[in-house]
């Protein structure tokens, strides 16, 4: 059962993915590629990404919308806190500080 129980999650997740990436696409060639909503989603995406333990792309992913989220919202808005935090858990999960 737990065989069943995984293969589920990962198609799960993938149809995740798949939605995200679809999604992403949408908003980036409608309002734009530093919209806080398509920065929202670029951010999922990540976790997403990190949640299968792609690390090295959930980095690279996290580290990009934390950059336009701090140009765009600042560096004290909520969601570019968030970002920041969830950057600090990916890096962890690397093995970095």
């Amino acid at each position: 059962m737990p065989c069943v129980r995984a293969r589920r999650n990962c198609d799960k997740a993938l149809t995740s993915l798949h939605n995200l990436a679809g999604v992403l696409d949408i908003e980036r060639n409608t309002l734009g590629e530093n919209h806080p909503s398509t920065l929202t989603t670029c951010h999922n995406l990540a976790a997403v990404l990190h949640h299968q333990e792609h690390h090295d792309l959930a980095a690279v992913e996290m580290a990009a919308v934390l950059s336009a989220r701090r140009r765009v919202l600042g560096p004290e808005h909520p969601d570019t806190l968030s970002t920041q935090r969830w950057l600090d858990t990916i890096n962890a999960a690397r093995g970095e500080p």
